[in-house]
Protein backbone atom coordinates (compact mmCIF):
# COMPACT_ATOMS: atom_id res chain seq x y z
CA UNK A 1 0.00 0.00 0.00
CA UNK A 2 2.63 2.23 0.70
CA UNK A 3 4.29 1.38 -2.52
CA UNK A 4 1.21 2.07 -4.28
CA UNK A 5 0.72 6.00 -2.58
CA UNK A 6 4.47 6.84 -3.59
CA UNK A 7 4.12 5.89 -7.17
CA UNK A 8 0.47 7.09 -7.44
CA UNK A 9 2.02 10.17 -5.57
CA UNK A 10 5.01 10.38 -8.01
CA UNK A 11 2.25 9.88 -11.14
CA UNK A 12 -0.12 12.90 -9.99
CA UNK A 13 3.32 15.22 -9.79
CA UNK A 14 4.65 14.33 -13.17
CA UNK A 15 1.00 14.74 -14.68
CA UNK A 16 0.19 18.30 -12.66
CA UNK A 17 3.91 19.52 -14.09
CA UNK A 18 2.89 18.16 -17.84
CA UNK A 19 -0.44 20.44 -17.89
CA UNK A 20 1.19 23.10 -16.01
CA UNK A 21 3.58 22.73 -19.01
CA UNK A 22 1.18 22.90 -21.45
CA UNK A 23 -0.86 25.76 -19.85
CA UNK A 24 2.55 27.59 -19.84
CA UNK A 25 3.56 27.11 -23.52
CA UNK A 26 -0.19 27.89 -24.56
CA UNK A 27 0.01 31.08 -22.74
CA UNK A 28 3.11 31.81 -24.29
CA UNK A 29 2.41 30.70 -27.84
CA UNK A 30 -0.85 32.52 -27.53
CA UNK A 31 1.12 35.78 -26.42
CA UNK A 32 3.13 35.49 -29.13
CA UNK A 33 0.25 35.17 -31.67
CA UNK A 34 -0.71 38.35 -30.21
CA UNK A 35 2.48 39.83 -31.05
CA UNK A 36 2.59 39.21 -33.98
CA UNK A 37 -1.17 40.36 -35.00
CA UNK A 38 -0.45 43.47 -33.41
CA UNK A 39 2.73 43.47 -35.44
CA UNK A 40 0.93 42.79 -38.52
CA UNK A 41 -1.73 46.00 -37.59
CA UNK A 42 1.01 48.08 -36.91
CA UNK A 43 2.10 47.38 -40.41
CA UNK A 44 -0.71 47.71 -41.91
CA UNK A 45 -1.31 50.47 -40.15
CA UNK A 46 1.60 52.46 -41.26
CA UNK A 47 0.72 51.18 -44.77
CA UNK A 48 -3.16 52.20 -44.45
CA UNK A 49 -2.46 55.68 -42.95
CA UNK A 50 -1.16 59.01 -44.37
CA UNK A 51 1.81 60.26 -43.24
CA UNK A 52 -0.53 62.94 -41.29
CA UNK A 53 -1.07 60.50 -38.92
CA UNK A 54 1.93 59.15 -38.20
CA UNK A 55 2.63 60.18 -34.80
CA UNK A 56 -0.50 58.86 -33.54
CA UNK A 57 1.00 56.03 -35.65
CA UNK A 58 4.33 56.04 -33.87
CA UNK A 59 2.29 56.47 -30.51
CA UNK A 60 -0.08 53.28 -31.15
CA UNK A 61 3.36 51.86 -31.69
CA UNK A 62 5.15 52.78 -29.14
CA UNK A 63 2.33 51.33 -26.93
CA UNK A 64 1.64 48.44 -29.05
CA UNK A 65 6.25 47.98 -28.35
CA UNK A 66 5.54 48.78 -24.75
CA UNK A 67 3.07 46.26 -24.24
CA UNK A 68 5.09 43.68 -26.24
CA UNK A 69 7.76 44.30 -24.13
CA UNK A 70 5.35 43.96 -21.26
CA UNK A 71 4.27 40.84 -22.56
CA UNK A 72 7.56 39.75 -23.46
CA UNK A 73 8.55 40.21 -19.65
CA UNK A 74 5.47 38.30 -18.54
CA UNK A 75 6.76 35.81 -21.07
CA UNK A 76 10.09 35.61 -19.10
CA UNK A 77 8.11 35.71 -15.62
CA UNK A 78 6.04 32.80 -16.83
CA UNK A 79 9.38 31.11 -17.94
CA UNK A 80 11.19 31.68 -14.63
CA UNK A 81 8.06 30.62 -12.74
CA UNK A 82 8.01 27.48 -14.87
CA UNK A 83 11.78 26.90 -13.77
CA UNK A 84 10.96 28.06 -9.93
CA UNK A 85 8.00 25.10 -9.90
CA UNK A 86 10.33 22.71 -12.08
CA UNK A 87 12.69 22.98 -9.45
CA UNK A 88 10.21 22.89 -6.84
CA UNK A 89 8.86 19.64 -8.45
CA UNK A 90 12.42 17.82 -8.72
CA UNK A 91 12.81 18.71 -4.68
CA UNK A 92 9.18 17.56 -4.15
CA UNK A 93 10.18 14.66 -6.14
CA UNK A 94 13.65 14.51 -3.94
CA UNK A 95 12.28 14.64 -1.15
CA UNK A 96 9.38 11.53 -2.19
CA UNK A 97 12.26 9.55 -3.07
CA UNK A 98 14.05 9.65 0.01
CA UNK A 99 10.47 8.92 1.33
CA UNK A 100 9.91 6.27 -0.43
CA UNK A 101 13.63 4.93 0.38
CA UNK A 102 12.97 5.31 3.96
CA UNK A 103 9.90 3.14 3.35
CA UNK A 104 11.80 0.57 1.84
CA UNK A 105 14.64 0.30 4.45
CA UNK A 106 11.08 0.91 7.69
CA UNK A 107 9.31 -1.94 5.39
CA UNK A 108 13.13 -4.02 5.08
CA UNK A 109 13.75 -4.06 8.78
CA UNK A 110 10.18 -4.79 9.31
CA UNK A 111 10.75 -7.83 7.05
CA UNK A 112 13.82 -8.69 8.73
CA UNK A 113 12.37 -8.42 12.41
CA UNK A 114 8.98 -10.44 11.18
CA UNK A 115 11.74 -13.13 10.32
CA UNK A 116 13.87 -12.94 13.42
CA UNK A 117 10.41 -12.51 15.10
CA UNK A 118 9.37 -15.30 13.58
CA UNK A 119 12.92 -17.20 14.50
CA UNK A 120 12.55 -16.43 18.03
CA UNK A 121 8.73 -17.84 18.30
CA UNK A 122 10.42 -21.13 16.47
CA UNK A 123 13.18 -21.32 18.77
CA UNK A 124 11.18 -20.25 21.73
CA UNK A 125 8.59 -23.33 20.98
CA UNK A 126 11.69 -25.47 20.07
CA UNK A 127 12.96 -24.57 23.71
CA UNK A 128 9.74 -25.01 25.06
CA UNK A 129 8.93 -28.63 23.61
CA UNK A 130 12.71 -29.19 24.15
CA UNK A 131 12.09 -28.51 27.84
CA UNK A 132 8.73 -29.94 28.39
CA UNK A 133 10.28 -33.12 26.92
CA UNK A 134 13.21 -32.98 29.34
CA UNK A 135 10.96 -32.23 32.09
CA UNK A 136 8.81 -35.17 31.14
CA UNK A 137 11.98 -37.30 31.17
CA UNK A 138 13.54 -36.30 34.32
CA UNK A 139 10.37 -36.82 35.55
CA UNK A 140 9.72 -40.20 34.84
CA UNK A 141 13.56 -41.02 35.50
CA UNK A 142 12.70 -39.39 38.97
CA UNK A 143 9.39 -41.61 39.31
CA UNK A 144 11.84 -44.48 37.87
CA UNK A 145 14.52 -43.82 40.85
CA UNK A 146 11.74 -43.43 43.63
CA UNK A 147 9.85 -46.53 42.54
CA UNK A 148 13.69 -47.89 42.60
CA UNK A 149 14.06 -46.20 45.61
CA UNK A 150 10.93 -47.89 47.57
CA UNK A 151 12.21 -51.50 46.36
CA UNK A 152 15.11 -51.17 47.74
CA UNK A 153 13.91 -49.73 51.24
CA UNK A 154 11.53 -52.58 51.18
CA UNK A 155 14.42 -54.83 50.42
CA UNK A 156 16.35 -53.39 52.89
CA UNK A 157 13.78 -53.52 55.42
CA UNK A 158 13.12 -57.13 54.92
CA UNK A 159 16.85 -57.66 54.82
CA UNK A 160 16.86 -55.94 58.48
CA UNK A 161 14.14 -57.92 59.58
CA UNK A 162 15.97 -61.17 58.31
CA UNK A 163 18.87 -60.00 59.86
CA UNK A 164 16.65 -58.97 63.39
CA UNK A 165 15.89 -62.85 63.05
CA UNK A 166 19.06 -64.07 62.20
CA UNK A 167 20.55 -61.72 65.42
CA UNK A 168 17.29 -63.86 67.56
CA UNK A 169 18.43 -66.85 65.79
CA UNK A 170 21.80 -66.34 66.75
CA UNK A 171 21.49 -65.51 70.13
CA UNK A 172 19.47 -68.46 70.50
CA UNK A 173 22.15 -70.13 69.17
CA UNK A 174 24.98 -68.38 71.49
CA UNK A 175 22.53 -69.73 74.23
CA UNK A 176 22.31 -73.00 72.90
CA UNK A 177 26.09 -73.18 72.60
CA UNK A 178 26.75 -72.21 75.95
CA UNK A 179 23.79 -74.40 76.74
CA UNK A 180 25.95 -76.97 75.26
CA UNK A 181 29.50 -75.94 76.09
CA UNK A 182 27.86 -76.72 79.66
CA UNK A 183 26.80 -79.76 78.59
CA UNK A 184 29.88 -81.15 77.43
CA UNK A 185 31.70 -80.14 80.16
CA UNK A 186 29.35 -81.91 82.20
CA UNK A 187 29.75 -85.00 79.64
CA UNK A 188 33.81 -84.46 80.50
CA UNK A 189 33.24 -84.70 83.89
CA UNK A 190 30.60 -87.31 83.22
CA UNK A 191 32.93 -89.43 81.03
CA UNK A 192 35.98 -88.81 83.19
CA UNK A 193 33.74 -90.25 86.26
CA UNK A 194 32.84 -93.28 83.60
CA UNK A 195 36.26 -93.88 82.75
CA UNK A 196 37.02 -93.81 86.32
CA UNK A 197 34.17 -95.99 87.50
CA UNK A 198 35.41 -98.65 84.30
CA UNK A 199 39.25 -98.49 85.40
CA UNK A 200 37.21 -99.72 89.30
CA UNK A 201 35.24 -102.36 87.43
CA UNK A 202 38.07 -103.59 85.30
CA UNK A 203 40.47 -103.35 88.36
CA UNK A 204 37.46 -105.23 90.52
CA UNK A 205 37.05 -107.59 87.33
CA UNK A 206 41.12 -108.88 87.87
CA UNK A 207 40.63 -108.77 91.32
CA UNK A 208 37.31 -111.20 90.66
CA UNK A 209 39.43 -113.51 88.31
CA UNK A 210 42.21 -113.40 90.65
CA UNK A 211 39.13 -114.73 93.41
CA UNK A 212 38.15 -117.02 90.96
CA UNK A 213 41.51 -118.58 90.57
CA UNK A 214 41.95 -118.66 94.20
CA UNK A 215 38.13 -120.18 94.65
CA UNK A 216 39.03 -122.48 92.14
CA UNK A 217 42.45 -123.62 93.89
CA UNK A 218 40.33 -123.36 96.90
CA UNK A 219 37.87 -125.89 95.67
CA UNK A 220 39.95 -127.74 94.00
CA UNK A 221 41.64 -128.06 97.81
CA UNK A 222 38.02 -128.40 99.42
CA UNK A 223 37.27 -131.45 96.85
CA UNK A 224 40.39 -133.08 98.47
CA UNK A 225 39.38 -132.22 101.97
CA UNK A 226 35.77 -133.32 101.28
CA UNK A 227 37.39 -136.71 100.40
CA UNK A 228 39.07 -136.85 103.32
CA UNK A 229 36.43 -135.01 106.19
CA UNK A 230 33.12 -134.60 105.72
CA UNK A 231 32.66 -132.17 108.31
CA UNK A 232 35.08 -129.93 107.73
CA UNK A 233 33.28 -129.96 104.13
CA UNK A 234 30.31 -128.71 105.79
CA UNK A 235 31.50 -125.74 107.33
CA UNK A 236 33.66 -125.09 104.36
CA UNK A 237 30.72 -124.82 102.43
CA UNK A 238 28.66 -122.91 104.42
CA UNK A 239 31.55 -120.56 104.10
CA UNK A 240 31.76 -120.40 100.58
CA UNK A 241 28.12 -119.92 100.19
CA UNK A 242 28.36 -117.25 102.01
CA UNK A 243 31.07 -115.80 99.63
CA UNK A 244 28.88 -116.74 96.43
CA UNK A 245 26.40 -114.47 97.93
CA UNK A 246 28.47 -111.53 98.51
CA UNK A 247 30.10 -112.39 94.76
CA UNK A 248 26.16 -112.52 93.90
CA UNK A 249 25.68 -108.86 95.67
CA UNK A 250 28.67 -107.60 94.10
CA UNK A 251 27.65 -109.05 90.66
CA UNK A 252 24.38 -107.14 91.15
CA UNK A 253 26.09 -104.17 91.92
CA UNK A 254 28.03 -104.60 88.99
CA UNK A 255 25.32 -104.84 86.96
CA UNK A 256 23.38 -101.72 88.58
CA UNK A 257 26.33 -99.86 87.76
CA UNK A 258 26.53 -101.18 83.79
CA UNK A 259 22.67 -100.36 83.28
CA UNK A 260 23.25 -96.73 84.95
CA UNK A 261 26.27 -96.83 82.74
CA UNK A 262 23.87 -97.65 79.98
CA UNK A 263 20.80 -94.77 80.94
CA UNK A 264 23.88 -92.48 80.61
CA UNK A 265 25.27 -93.47 77.02
CA UNK A 266 21.62 -93.28 76.13
CA UNK A 267 21.08 -89.93 77.61
CA UNK A 268 23.99 -89.14 76.14
CA UNK A 269 23.20 -90.52 72.54
CA UNK A 270 19.75 -88.44 72.96
CA UNK A 271 22.09 -85.10 73.55
CA UNK A 272 24.16 -86.02 70.30
CA UNK A 273 21.51 -86.36 68.41
CA UNK A 274 20.11 -82.84 69.54
CA UNK A 275 23.70 -81.33 68.83
CA UNK A 276 23.10 -83.03 65.65
CA UNK A 277 19.30 -81.44 64.76
CA UNK A 278 21.45 -78.38 66.09
CA UNK A 279 24.33 -78.57 63.94
CA UNK A 280 21.82 -79.24 60.92
CA UNK A 281 19.98 -76.26 62.03
CA UNK A 282 23.02 -74.15 61.92
CA UNK A 283 24.10 -75.68 58.30
CA UNK A 284 20.71 -73.86 57.44
CA UNK A 285 21.55 -70.95 58.56
CA UNK A 286 25.03 -70.88 56.87
CA UNK A 287 22.82 -71.42 53.57
CA UNK A 288 20.55 -68.97 54.44
CA UNK A 289 23.55 -66.66 55.83
CA UNK A 290 25.28 -67.43 52.04
CA UNK A 291 21.84 -66.87 50.18
CA UNK A 292 21.57 -63.37 52.24
CA UNK A 293 24.86 -62.79 51.14
CA UNK A 294 24.55 -63.71 47.64
CA UNK A 295 21.17 -60.95 47.89
CA UNK A 296 23.65 -58.80 49.67
CA UNK A 297 25.99 -58.97 46.55
CA UNK A 298 23.28 -58.61 43.72
CA UNK A 299 21.75 -55.72 45.75
CA UNK A 300 25.26 -53.48 45.95
CA UNK A 301 26.05 -54.26 42.19
CA UNK A 302 22.35 -52.73 41.28
CA UNK A 303 23.20 -49.76 43.35
CA UNK A 304 26.32 -49.87 41.87
CA UNK A 305 24.22 -49.58 38.39
CA UNK A 306 22.02 -47.30 39.92
CA UNK A 307 24.96 -44.70 40.89
CA UNK A 308 26.40 -45.08 37.33
CA UNK A 309 23.20 -44.84 35.67
CA UNK A 310 22.85 -41.65 37.84
CA UNK A 311 25.94 -40.39 36.76
CA UNK A 312 24.96 -40.52 33.50
CA UNK A 313 21.47 -38.86 34.41
CA UNK A 314 23.47 -35.98 36.59
CA UNK A 315 25.59 -35.31 33.10
CA UNK A 316 22.91 -35.28 30.98
CA UNK A 317 20.89 -32.94 32.77
CA UNK A 318 24.30 -30.70 33.55
CA UNK A 319 24.57 -30.52 29.34
CA UNK A 320 21.07 -29.89 28.73
CA UNK A 321 21.27 -27.25 31.44
CA UNK A 322 24.24 -25.84 29.98
CA UNK A 323 22.26 -26.03 26.38
CA UNK A 324 19.35 -24.01 28.24
CA UNK A 325 22.19 -21.42 29.46
CA UNK A 326 23.32 -20.99 25.98
CA UNK A 327 19.56 -20.18 24.77
CA UNK A 328 19.16 -17.89 27.39
CA UNK A 329 22.17 -15.99 26.44
CA UNK A 330 21.43 -16.22 22.55
CA UNK A 331 17.81 -14.76 23.49
CA UNK A 332 19.28 -12.09 26.30
CA UNK A 333 21.59 -11.00 22.61
CA UNK A 334 18.37 -10.96 20.42
CA UNK A 335 16.60 -9.04 23.46
CA UNK A 336 19.45 -6.83 22.79
CA UNK A 337 19.03 -7.04 19.25
CA UNK A 338 15.05 -6.17 19.74
CA UNK A 339 16.03 -3.44 22.13
CA UNK A 340 18.33 -1.35 19.05
CA UNK A 341 15.77 -2.02 16.70
CA UNK A 342 13.50 -0.56 18.68
CA UNK A 343 15.75 2.49 19.50
CA UNK A 344 16.68 2.34 15.32
CA UNK A 345 12.74 2.93 15.00
CA UNK A 346 12.71 5.47 17.19
CA UNK A 347 14.86 7.48 15.36
CA UNK A 348 13.39 6.82 12.43
CA UNK A 349 10.15 7.99 14.01
CA UNK A 350 11.84 10.94 15.28
CA UNK A 351 13.32 12.07 11.53
CA UNK A 352 9.44 11.33 10.34
CA UNK A 353 7.94 13.57 12.68
CA UNK A 354 10.65 16.27 12.33
CA UNK A 355 10.44 15.92 8.43
CA UNK A 356 6.22 15.76 9.08
CA UNK A 357 6.52 19.19 10.97
CA UNK A 358 8.79 20.69 8.39
CA UNK A 359 7.19 19.49 5.53
CA UNK A 360 3.71 21.07 7.00
CA UNK A 361 5.45 24.49 7.56
CA UNK A 362 6.72 24.45 4.25
CA UNK A 363 3.54 23.81 1.98
CA UNK A 364 2.11 26.26 4.66
CA UNK A 365 4.50 29.11 3.77
CA UNK A 366 4.45 28.12 0.04
CA UNK A 367 0.54 28.30 0.46
CA UNK A 368 0.56 31.23 2.20
CA UNK A 369 3.49 33.14 0.10
CA UNK A 370 3.32 31.85 -3.04
CA UNK A 371 -0.90 32.45 -3.24
CA UNK A 372 -0.40 36.24 -1.74
CA UNK A 373 2.67 36.96 -4.19
CA UNK A 374 0.84 34.94 -7.30
CA UNK A 375 -2.69 37.15 -6.46
CA UNK A 376 -0.40 40.26 -6.17
CA UNK A 377 1.19 39.94 -9.14
CA UNK A 378 -1.62 39.26 -10.88
CA UNK A 379 -3.23 42.58 -10.05
CA UNK A 380 -0.51 44.19 -10.84
CA UNK A 381 -0.69 42.60 -14.38
CA UNK A 382 -4.31 43.31 -14.23
CA UNK A 383 -3.97 47.28 -13.66
CA UNK A 384 -0.99 47.14 -15.86
CA UNK A 385 -2.66 45.08 -18.62
CA UNK A 386 -6.23 47.44 -18.23
CA UNK A 387 -4.15 50.68 -18.19
CA UNK A 388 -2.28 49.17 -21.36
CA UNK A 389 -5.47 48.43 -23.10
CA UNK A 390 -7.48 51.49 -21.88
CA UNK A 391 -5.47 53.32 -25.10
CA UNK A 392 -6.40 50.86 -27.60
CA UNK A 393 -9.38 49.92 -29.10
CA UNK A 394 -12.79 49.20 -27.03
CA UNK A 395 -12.68 45.86 -29.05
CA UNK A 396 -9.46 44.91 -28.45
CA UNK A 397 -9.85 46.20 -24.96
CA UNK A 398 -12.91 43.64 -24.85
CA UNK A 399 -11.10 40.76 -26.23
CA UNK A 400 -8.43 41.66 -24.09
CA UNK A 401 -9.88 42.21 -20.97
CA UNK A 402 -11.84 38.53 -22.24
CA UNK A 403 -8.72 36.72 -22.59
CA UNK A 404 -6.97 38.08 -19.92
CA UNK A 405 -9.84 37.49 -17.60
CA UNK A 406 -10.06 33.57 -18.91
CA UNK A 407 -6.58 33.50 -18.64
CA UNK A 408 -6.46 34.83 -15.51
CA UNK A 409 -9.62 32.04 -14.21
CA UNK A 410 -7.94 29.40 -15.79
CA UNK A 411 -4.63 30.05 -14.39
CA UNK A 412 -5.64 30.53 -10.87
CA UNK A 413 -8.18 27.67 -11.43
CA UNK A 414 -5.56 25.60 -12.74
CA UNK A 415 -2.87 26.56 -10.02
CA UNK A 416 -5.75 26.39 -7.22
CA UNK A 417 -6.49 22.83 -8.85
CA UNK A 418 -2.44 22.87 -8.94
CA UNK A 419 -1.64 23.67 -5.27
CA UNK A 420 -5.06 21.67 -3.99
CA UNK A 421 -4.16 18.44 -5.78
CA UNK A 422 -0.60 18.80 -4.34
CA UNK A 423 -1.79 20.10 -0.89
CA UNK A 424 -4.41 16.76 -0.77
CA UNK A 425 -1.66 14.28 -2.28
CA UNK A 426 0.68 15.69 0.63
CA UNK A 427 -1.71 15.43 3.28
CA UNK A 428 -2.68 11.89 1.87
CA UNK A 429 1.38 10.70 1.97
CA UNK A 430 1.33 12.92 5.72
CA UNK A 431 -1.58 10.52 6.53
CA UNK A 432 -0.09 7.52 5.33
CA UNK A 433 3.41 8.34 6.43
CA UNK A 434 1.39 8.64 9.99
CA UNK A 435 -0.10 5.42 9.40
CA UNK A 436 3.13 3.88 8.77
CA UNK A 437 4.42 5.70 11.85
CA UNK A 438 1.18 4.35 14.13
CA UNK A 439 1.47 0.98 12.24
CA UNK A 440 5.16 0.74 13.26
CA UNK A 441 4.78 2.00 16.76
CA UNK A 442 1.91 -0.92 17.10
CA UNK A 443 4.36 -3.21 15.87
CA UNK A 444 7.15 -1.67 18.13
CA UNK A 445 4.50 -2.24 21.03
CA UNK A 446 3.90 -5.63 19.82
CA UNK A 447 7.49 -6.67 19.72
CA UNK A 448 7.71 -4.77 23.75
CA UNK A 449 4.64 -7.08 24.69
CA UNK A 450 6.88 -10.09 22.93
CA UNK A 451 9.83 -9.35 24.40
CA UNK A 452 7.72 -8.69 27.49
CA UNK A 453 6.40 -12.55 26.87
CA UNK A 454 10.01 -13.27 25.86
CA UNK A 455 11.06 -12.32 29.68
CA UNK A 456 8.16 -14.04 30.80
CA UNK A 457 9.12 -17.24 29.28
CA UNK A 458 12.39 -16.92 30.08
CA UNK A 459 11.68 -16.59 33.90
CA UNK A 460 9.99 -19.79 33.54
CA UNK A 461 13.07 -21.50 32.11
CA UNK A 462 14.97 -19.98 35.02
CA UNK A 463 12.66 -21.70 37.15
CA UNK A 464 12.21 -25.12 35.20
CA UNK A 465 16.36 -24.53 35.74
CA UNK A 466 15.78 -23.99 38.79
CA UNK A 467 13.60 -27.00 39.79
CA UNK A 468 15.76 -28.97 37.58
CA UNK A 469 18.87 -27.94 40.14
CA UNK A 470 16.30 -28.92 42.83
CA UNK A 471 15.87 -32.26 41.12
CA UNK A 472 19.62 -33.15 41.07
CA UNK A 473 20.09 -31.98 44.47
CA UNK A 474 17.08 -34.91 45.74
CA UNK A 475 19.03 -37.17 43.39
CA UNK A 476 22.61 -36.32 45.23
CA UNK A 477 20.37 -37.00 48.51
CA UNK A 478 18.73 -40.29 47.11
CA UNK A 479 23.03 -41.13 46.68
CA UNK A 480 23.97 -40.60 49.58
CA UNK A 481 21.37 -42.35 50.76
CA UNK A 482 22.59 -44.74 48.82
CA UNK A 483 25.89 -44.93 49.88
CA UNK A 484 24.89 -44.70 53.43
CA UNK A 485 22.68 -47.80 52.65
CA UNK A 486 26.41 -49.37 50.94
CA UNK A 487 28.08 -48.59 54.31
CA UNK A 488 24.61 -50.49 56.10
CA UNK A 489 25.06 -53.14 53.72
CA UNK A 490 29.16 -53.61 54.52
CA UNK A 491 28.16 -53.71 58.13
CA UNK A 492 25.77 -56.64 57.54
CA UNK A 493 28.26 -58.14 55.49
CA UNK A 494 30.76 -57.74 58.77
CA UNK A 495 28.45 -59.13 60.61
CA UNK A 496 27.73 -62.19 58.63
CA UNK A 497 31.33 -62.91 58.50
CA UNK A 498 31.50 -62.73 62.58
CA UNK A 499 28.31 -65.14 62.27
CA UNK A 500 30.14 -67.34 59.42
CA UNK A 501 33.43 -67.47 61.95
CA UNK A 502 31.19 -68.37 64.66
CA UNK A 503 29.46 -71.03 62.74
CA UNK A 504 32.80 -72.30 61.93
CA UNK A 505 33.25 -72.58 65.72
CA UNK A 506 30.53 -74.59 66.10
CA UNK A 507 31.86 -76.71 63.40
CA UNK A 508 34.76 -77.17 65.22
CA UNK A 509 32.68 -78.00 68.21
CA UNK A 510 30.59 -80.34 66.15
CA UNK A 511 33.67 -81.87 65.20
CA UNK A 512 34.42 -82.54 69.06
CA UNK A 513 30.99 -83.71 69.62
CA UNK A 514 31.43 -85.85 67.25
CA UNK A 515 35.14 -87.54 68.56
CA UNK A 516 33.54 -87.62 71.94
CA UNK A 517 30.88 -89.73 70.60
CA UNK A 518 32.95 -91.67 68.98
CA UNK A 519 35.11 -91.94 72.50
CA UNK A 520 31.88 -92.57 74.02
CA UNK A 521 31.09 -95.52 71.80
CA UNK A 522 34.31 -97.25 72.29
CA UNK A 523 33.77 -97.01 76.20
CA UNK A 524 30.38 -98.38 75.20
CA UNK A 525 31.95 -101.50 73.21
CA UNK A 526 34.46 -101.71 76.12
CA UNK A 527 31.70 -102.05 78.89
CA UNK A 528 29.81 -104.31 76.83
CA UNK A 529 32.72 -106.24 76.32
CA UNK A 530 33.42 -106.38 80.21
CA UNK A 531 29.57 -107.16 80.87
CA UNK A 532 30.42 -110.14 78.62
CA UNK A 533 32.81 -110.81 80.53
CA UNK A 534 31.32 -110.66 83.90
CA UNK A 535 28.11 -112.70 82.38
CA UNK A 536 30.77 -115.28 81.51
CA UNK A 537 32.65 -114.96 84.97
CA UNK A 538 28.93 -115.29 86.39
CA UNK A 539 28.07 -118.41 84.64
CA UNK A 540 31.39 -119.74 85.40
CA UNK A 541 30.82 -119.27 89.33
CA UNK A 542 27.17 -120.48 88.29
CA UNK A 543 28.67 -123.99 87.30
CA UNK A 544 31.11 -123.37 89.86
CA UNK A 545 28.24 -123.08 92.36
CA UNK A 546 26.14 -126.35 90.79
CA UNK A 547 29.36 -128.31 90.41
CA UNK A 548 30.18 -127.97 94.20
CA UNK A 549 26.24 -128.20 94.77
Amino acid sequence: MNKENVCQAFRTVKVSNRELETLVNSRVNQLQRQLQEKEQEIAQLQQCNPPAHSRLMEIKVDAIQTENHQLRNQVNHYESMIKTLQNKCNSYQNQLETISNLLQETQNTLEFERQAKQALELQQSNIQLDAESEKSAIKTQIDLLRKEKYQYQSQFQELELQLKQQQLSNMELTQELNTLSHSFSQLQLSYSKIEEKAYELESKNEILVSQLDVYKTQNEQMKSQLQQSNPKNVERQLQQNDRIQELEGKLRLSYENTSQFQQLLNEKQELIKKLEKQLQRQQNWNENNNILQDQLEKSQFALEEMQFENQKIAKYQQQQIEQLKRQLEMQSNNNEELIETKQQLQKIKSEFENYKSLHESKINDFNSKSLMDQQNQWNLEKSKLVSQIQHLSSQVEVQQNQTYDQLRIQIESQMALKYAAEKVQLENQLWAVQEQLDGIQNSIELYVTKISQLNIENDQLREQLIENQNNSKQILILEQQIRNFCVEIEKLKSIIIQKSDQIEFLSSKKIQTEQLVNYVSELERKVNHLSQDNQRLNAIIIQRCKSSW
